[in-house]
């Protein structure tokens, strides 16, 4: 009988998994070229993606939609990929942690 929950509990954690992503792809680093309708990442393990920018491609800043021209070189990012494509969807510009003060 364990056997039988442990394994129920498994399928519905594994469905969550696959449905969070909403069908798209999240690629995470630092913008380090703005051409255009593209732009490109630096992802942690130091690979360059080009993505694509449509009339589609929102980008935020915190709650904020913004536009995108606020978007710059250096900037952490993560942007939500159409899965299967390099078409972004949305883009949002990482907060700069607040500055602490010590004493």
């Amino acid at each position: 009988m364990k056997r039988v929950v442990a394994l129920v509990t498994l399928l519905v954690l594994a469905g969550a998994v696959v449905f969070a992503h909403n069908g798209s792809d999240h690629v995470r680093g630092v913008v380090t070229v703005l051409a255009g309708a593209a732009i490109t990442v630096r992802t942690a393990p130091n690979v360059a993606r080009t993505l694509s920018l449509t009339d589609e491609t929102r980008v935020r800043r915190g709650t904020k939609t913004v536009p995108l021209n606020e978007l710059q070189v250096g900037d952490r990012v993560v942007a939500h990929v159409k899965a299967k494509t390099a078409q972004v969807l949305l883009v949002e510009i990482g907060e700069a942690p607040a500055a602490t003060v010590r004493k």
